[in-house]
């Protein structure tokens, strides 16, 4: 069984969808908690329980202590679905630290599929964690910052501003 809520974020309300063996999607920040719901049944439509309360604040928290910089992701439990090259990409991803950046080219050349950089940024697209596998931290080969959700440009911005990877403007 998947369960969903809407969790506060330093950057508005998101949607998680929970399974038993961990957190299967996560919306980015919508601009309310209608918005967030419609994109959760976009890419996970099974997620229609809803969490319980007390599970649904720690997990909340938690997101934020990771999105300040005070958590690790790595302390979630994840049950993203994908093929084996997206989970192979999304945990490179993962790699990255805090506060800085890597090419989609880098990205295939340390799952060594060295020239599947676009094939690295489709797998990028499909991300289902965004907020926590963290590939607003993944650019263009030039340093510009490439493409992110639906031309949500502005949102990879502030994230990556909001790590200090890049200046404010």
């Amino acid at each position: 069984m998947i369960r969903s809520a809407v969790v506060s974020t330093p950057l508005g309300p998101a949607a998680v969808a929970v399974s038993t063996d961990g957190i299967r999607a996560l919306t980015l920040p919508a601009p309310d908690a209608a918005a967030a719901i419609r994109a959760l049944a976009r890419i996970c439509p099974g997620a229609t329980e809803p969490l319980p309360e007390p599970r649904r604040l720690e997990l909340e928290s938690t997101l934020h202590d990771v999105l300040m910089g005070q958590a690790n992701a790595r302390t979630l439990s994840l049950d993203p679905e994908g093929t084996a090259f997206q989970r192979a990409v999304w945990s490179a991803i993962g790699e990255i630290p805090r506060g800085e950046t890597r090419s989609y080219g880098w990205i295939a050349a340390h799952i060594g599929r060295r020239g599947a950089a676009r094939a690295v940024g489709q797998a990028t697209g499909a991300n289902p964690l965004p907020l926590i596998v963290p590939c607003h931290r993944v650019i263009a080969h030039d340093g510009s910052l490439g493409g992110y959700y639906g031309g949500r440009l502005h949102l990879k911005r502030a994230l990556l501003q909001m790590e200090g990877a890049l200046p404010p403007i």
